[in-house]
């Protein structure tokens, strides 16, 4: 009996990981769209330079 409820949770642990993951990528794309139409192009620049300098600094690191 014990052995069939964990295999329970685990399956409902299992149906939970699509949704959450649709729900992570939903909530993404309404950020992203709210920072393109909502926000000046210069909120978009700097957001953008922001990812760019945190990219530059990895690649930086990386070659160290």
């Amino acid at each position: 009996m014990k052995k069939m409820e964990i295999a329970a949770y685990h399956q409902e642990k299992a149906q939970a990981a699509p949704i959450f993951f649709f729900f992570f990528s939903f909530v993404t794309l309404v950020r992203y769209g709210s920072l393109t139409v909502n926000h000046s192009i210069n909120e978009k620049e700097k957001v953008l330079a922001f990812y760019r300098e945190t990219f530059r600094k990895r690649c930086e690191q990386k070659l160290d």
